[in-house]
């Protein structure tokens, strides 16, 4: 990525910093999150952040492990279902995310709650 420097070995930054410049130039999570699957090479699994939003992405192999389980309440993700097991001291129904899952979710703002809506799907 020309014209960065980075702070660390890390090639978790590599990903923040793509997806932050897509959001600098008016993209929507949704669109910088979908659109690592084909931009970036190699295996990745990661969870981001926004003020207002959250997204996953799980890259074109499938290789790196990531669990989801979602209800009307929350959704949670990690790497094992052991991990949300210990989290959740009641039974969850859990999945492993497909190899190109994209998915993000907002706040909705306009309504009182603070569940998340989802905006994007499979891609």
């Amino acid at each position: 990525m020309k014209g960065h420097r980075f702070n660390t070995e890390n090639d978790s930054e590599v990903i923040a910093i793509y997806i932050a410049d897509i959001l600098e130039q008016g993209g929507t999570l949704d669109d910088a999150v979908r659109s690592t699957i084909f931009a970036l090479d190699g295996t990745f699994t990661y969870l981001i952040a926004t003020a207002d939003s959250i997204g996953y992405a799980r890259d074109q192999f499938g290789t790196k492990p990531l669990v989801v389980t979602e209800t009307d309440e929350f959704v949670a993700v990690a790497s094992e279902e052991a991990a949300l097991r210990k989290a959740f001291h009641y039974e969850l129904e859990t999945r492993e995310a497909d190899a190109r899952e994209v998915r993000t979710w907002h706040l909705n703002r306009e309504r009182r709650s603070s569940a998340l809506e989802i905006s994007a799907l499979l891609t």
